[in-house]
C-alpha cells in the first residue's frame, strides 16, 4: 500500500489498533531523526529507535550488524514491524536488514527525500555496498506499507531535489507523456506543493505497475536500470577515491554515456539521444571522467548484478516512451561514449 499521509503518529496508532505488530523498530539517520522530536512518546506500543549515521558510505555491513545488534537489545521479535524513516540510503539498509533479521519482518517505508519519494522507497529492493562495489549484497523485501509526506520536501537543500530529480528524468524517459513533460522542465519551486504531489504521484505509479509486473526483476523491471549500469560503476571508482557524487547525479550522467552508447550501437536513435542529453544537462553539471579511472570503472561494471556471462547489458531507450533491456553494449561503444561525452562536458 502507498498512500499520502497528513500524520505519521496518527497512522501509526491507527495501526496499533489493528493488532498489527507487538513492537516497533524506528530507524532514522542523524539528519532525519532531528526532524521528528518527541514524535514516537504517544504511542502504546513498545518501540525504540535506532540512529545511524547519514551517507551513503554507511551503507555496508558493518552499518547492518550495528542494526541487528540494536534490534536484537531492543528485543524486536517476528512480529515487530521496522519504520524506516529516511532518503534511498536508509531505506535501502533499513530494508536489507528487516528482510535478514529473523528472516524477515515487516517495514514501513517513510521517505523523507526526493530520490527516496519517488523511486528508493518503492519495490522492495534493498542492499548494501561490499568491496567497494554498490548494493553488491542485497534482498527483495516488499514493504508493507509506504507512506509519503511531501512536507519533508521543505527541509531539504537544493542539492537534494536535485540528487531525486536524476530518477524524475529516467521515469520521464521510460513513460514518455505528462510525465517526461515535466522533467524536461526545471526543478519547481519547493513550496509548489500540487505539482510536487502529481510529480510524485506519476512515478510511483509508474514504478509500481513495472514492479506488479515483474516483481524479482527478471524481465520487465530492468527497465529501470536504465543509467544504472554506468552509475552505479561511477559511484564505486568515485567511492574507492574517498571522493562522492550523489546517486542522482551519476543515474544522470549514466543515462547521457549509455544513450550516446547505444546511438553508436544503433539501438538508440540520435533525436532521443539528444533529448536526453539537453534534458539532463539543464538541471546537472556534466562533469568530465578521468580516463585514468578506465580500468578501474570496467572491474566495477562487470561486478555489477546486469552483468551476464562477461557481457555487459544495458536498459536502453528506442524512444521516448520506450525503453528495451537485455541490449549487450561493447567495451569499445563504451569507451567512445566516454570520448564523446567528456568532448560534450567539456563545452558545457
Amino acid at each position: 500500500m502507498i498512500f499520502f499521509v497528513q500524520d505519521i503518529v496518527a497512522q501509526l496508532k491507527e495501526l496499533e489498533k489493528q493488532r498489527a505488530f507487538d513492537s516497533l523498530v524506528i530507524l532514522s539517520d542523524q539528519n532525519t531523526y532531528p526532524l521528528l522530536p518527541g514524535a514516537f512518546e504517544t504511542l502504546e506500543t513498545k518501540h525504540f529507535h535506532i540512529i545511524i549515521p547519514a551517507g551513503e558510505q554507511h551503507k555496508n555491513l558493518s552499518t547492518a550488524q550495528f542494526i541487528w545488534e540494536e534490534m536484537k537489545k531492543g528485543g524486536a521479535s517476528r512480529k515487530s514491524w521496522m519504520v524506516n524513516i529516511g532518503g534511498g540510503t536508509l531505506s535501502d539498509l533499513g530494508g536489507f536488514c528487516a528482510a535478514t533479521y529473523m528472516r524477515g519482518i515487516s517495514t514501513i517505508n517513510i521517505p523523507t527525500t526526493l530520490l527516496s519519494m519517488v523511486d528508493a522507497a518503492v519495490g522492495g529492493k534493498n542492499g548494501i555496498n561490499l568491496g567497494g562495489i554498490k548494493n553488491l549484497v542485497g534482498t527483495f523485501h516488499e514493504p508493507e506499507q509506504v507512506w509519503l509526506h511531501p512536507e519533508f520536501l521543505y527541509t531539504l537543500p537544493e542539492e537534494e531535489l536535485q540528487n531525486g530529480w536524476g530518477e524524475v528524468i529516467k521515469h520521464g524517459i521510460i513513460a514518455g507523456g505528462e510525465l517526461w513533460e515535466l522533467s524536461r522542465a526545471v526543478i519547481p519551486p519547493i513550496k509548489e506543493t500540487q505539482i510536487w504531489s502529481r510529480l510524485i504521484l506519476l512515478n510511483i505509479e509508474l514504478k509500481k505497475q513495472i514492479v506488479q509486473e515483474d516483481p524479482r526483476e527478471s524481465g520487465k523491471r530492468k527497465i529501470l536500470n536504465l543509467g544504472h549500469t554506468v552509475a552505479h560503476a561511477l559511484e564505486s571508482v568515485f567511492m574507492s577515491h574517498g571522493e562522492y557524487i550523489s546517486h542522482g547525479h551519476a543515474v544522470a550522467i549514466g543515462m547521457v554515456i549509455e544513450s550516446i552508447a547505444g546511438e553508436l550501437a544503433s539501438i538508440t536513435p540520435t533525436a532521443t539521444a539528444q533529448a536526453i542529453i539537453e534534458t539532463v544537462a539543464k538541471t546537472f553539471p556534466l562533469i568530465p571522467i578521468a580516463r585514468n579511472w578506465e580500468p578501474a570503472f570496467f572491474q566495477a561494471m562487470t561486478s555489477d548484478k546486469k552483468t551476464v556471462a562477461g557481457e555487459l547489458q544495458f536498459a536502453l531507450p528506442i524512444s521516448i516512451g520506450q525503453v528495451i533491456p537485455d541490449q549487450v553494449l561493447s567495451r569499445e561503444h563504451i569507451i567512445r561514449a566516454f570520448e564523446i561525452y567528456n568532448k560534450n562536458a567539456a563545452k558545457i
